[in-house]
């Protein structure tokens, strides 16, 4: 982000003594986001001392295959007051 102000003060005869304030300014968000994994067939695996199922990709299935997937956001602002 950038922000610049100025401000400048004008004295006329007459009507006196006035000034003037500017502010410009930028900005600039990039959002990246990368993801690297498997997607596939699930393999079930019990887990005893738990009673619970725990699920994973079986890395050994015929339809198990990597995959990469992203995400890019970029917001560009500019402004102006015065």
């Amino acid at each position: 982000m950038c922000l610049l102000t100025s401000t400048k003060i004008f004295e006329w005869e007459g009507i006196g003594r006035f000034s003037l304030v500017a502010n410009i300014g930028a900005s600039l968000q990039d959002t990246r986001y990368d993801e690297l994994g498997y997607k596939g067939s699930l393999y079930a695996k019990m887990v005893f001392l738990t009673y619970s199922t725990l699920f994973n990709i079986d890395q050994g299935a015929a339809k198990t295959r990597p995959y990469q997937s992203g995400y890019t956001e970029q917001t560009q602002s500019i402004f102006l007051v015065v």
